[in-house]
C-alpha cells in the first residue's frame, strides 16, 4: 500500500479541559489496495492525553476509499490537565502489515471550550467575570480574544482605539455565552481613580451596566439611583476577577507605584473571598519577535521566568498567574492564542463555580 492515506477531524461535541472525550475522524485511502482488517490506528500521546488504539473494523472492504471511525474513549493524562497542554496536532500512525505511516492533523482549539455551555450553579444567575487593569493595557482586546476563542473565528465585538483600552469610561456588561458568561469591562486603573468604594461594589453587583466612573466619590443621586437597583444586584455579582497588567511592566521599576496598587487590590479581593487571576498580557512584546508557531512549546523559558517573577512580587501560586498575547494582525484564529486564552478562561469557570458553591447567595 502506498502512502495517499489521510486522516481528517470530523466535528467533535464540546468537553471541558480535562474531560475524556470521543475523538470522531474520517480516514481517506486513495491507494487502489484497500485498507486490510487488522490494520490499527494509533493516536499518540502527549502530555495533555494517553495514547489510544483502534482496529480497523470487521467490515474492512467498506474502507477501500474511505470511511468514518471513532475512538470511543480518549483518556486525559493525569488528573488535571491544563490547557495550556492541549496540542495543536494530533499525531496518528497508521500501521499496516508492511510499514507504518504517521500523520499529523491541525487540532481545532474550540472543541475544548465545554465548560462555558454547562449551567452556572444557581441558573437564574449567570457566571460574571470582572476584567480590570490599568488603561491601555489590552483589556478590550482581551475581550475580543474571548469573543475569538469561543465562535470560532476572529471577533472584534469591543472597540479599541489606537490599540488601547482608553475609550473605556463606564462598566460595560458583555454576554459572553448567552445567560450562562458575562464579562465586566470596567475604566482603566490609575493611580488617582479607586481610591473609594468602586472596587467592592464592581465586585457587589451594586453598579449597573453602563454606569458611568467618576475620580470622585457617588453624589447622593447616584447612590439614591443605585440602591433602587440594589433587588437585582445578584445577577451582577462578580464570581472571579481577572486582572490585566502589562508583562513588561513586571520588570520596570518605573511601575513599581502602579503594581503596588495593583498588589494591594489583589490582597482586597481575596480578603473578600476571591481567587484573582492575573494575566500578564502582550507577553510577546517582552519575550520580542517570534512566530505564533514557536509557542507550541507551552513552556516557554522567558514565559515561565515572566510567570515566576509576577507570582514573587504579586504573592500569588503560580497557577493564579498566565500569559496572554492578543490577536492584532491575524487574519484568522490562531491556535496558540486561543490556547492562552482558554487557559485563563477554562481557570476562571472553575474558580467563579467555587465562589458561588462558598457564597450561595451570591
Amino acid at each position: 500500500m502506498g502512502s495517499n492515506c489521510s486522516i481528517i477531524l470530523l466535528p467533535q461535541a464540546k468537553v471541558g479541559v480535562g474531560m475524556d472525550f470521543g475523538l470522531h475522524f474520517e480516514i481517506k485511502n486513495d491507494n487502489d489496495a484497500p485498507l486490510k482488517k487488522g490494520m490499527r490506528i494509533t493516536l499518540k500521546d502527549s502530555s495533555y492525553y494517553r495514547q489510544a488504539d483502534l482496529l480497523l473494523p470487521k467490515d474492512i472492504q467498506a474502507f477501500s476509499s474511505s470511511g468514518q471511525l471513532t475512538f470511543a474513549n480518549i483518556r486525559m493524562k493525569g488528573q488535571h490537565p491544563l490547557a495550556s497542554e492541549i496540542p495543536s496536532y494530533l499525531e496518528f500512525i497508521l500501521t499496516p502489515s508492511v510499514r507504518s505511516y504517521s500523520f499529523s492533523v491541525p487540532n481545532n482549539i474550540n472543541q475544548f471550550t465545554g465548560d462555558f455551555l454547562q449551567e452556572p450553579p444557581n441558573p437564574n444567575i449567570p457566571f460574571n467575570f470582572l476584567i480590570y487593569g490599568r488603561n491601555g493595557v489590552g483589556k478590550s482586546s482581551f475581550i475580543n480574544s474571548c469573543y475569538t476563542l469561543l465562535r470560532d473565528r476572529l471577533c472584534h465585538i469591543v472597540p479599541i482605539g489606537a490599540g488601547t483600552d482608553h475609550i473605556t469610561t463606564c462598566l460595560n456588561k458583555y454576554p459572553l455565552i448567552d445567560k450562562k458568561v458575562n464579562l465586566w469591562d470596567t475604566w482603566g486603573v490609575n493611580e488617582e481613580n479607586y481610591q473609594k468604594n468602586e472596587l467592592s461594589d464592581f465586585l457587589s453587583g451594586m453598579l449597573p451596566d453602563g454606569w458611568e466612573m467618576s475620580e470622585t466619590k457617588l453624589n447622593e443621586t447616584e447612590r439614591k439611583t443605585i440602591e433602587q437597583i440594589q433587588e437585582t444586584a445578584p445577577s451582577r455579582r462578580i464570581h472571579a476577577i481577572i486582572i490585566i497588567v502589562g508583562a513588561s511592566t513586571i520588570f520596570d521599576d518605573s511601575q513599581e507605584i502602579f503594581n503596588e496598587k495593583i498588589k494591594n487590590d489583589i490582597l482586597k479581593v481575596q480578603r473578600l473571598g476571591y481567587t484573582p487571576l492575573l494575566v500578564l498580557n502582550r507577553a510577546d512584546e517582552l519575550i520580542g519577535k517570534f512566530s505564533v508557531r514557536m509557542l507550541d512549546d507551552i513552556r516557554h523559558p522567558k514565559m515561565e521566568e515572566l510567570r515566576q517573577k509576577a507570582c514573587e512580587f504579586f504573592a500569588l501560586p503560580i497557577t493564579q498567574v498566565f500569559c496572554q498575547i492578543n490577536y492584532r494582525m491575524q487574519e484568522r484564529p490562531q491556535f496558540n492564542l486561543d490556547r492562552m486564552t482558554l487557559s485563563v478562561l477554562s481557570k476562571a469557570i472553575h474558580v467563579a463555580k467555587d465562589f458561588m458553591e462558598r457564597h450561595p447567595a451570591a
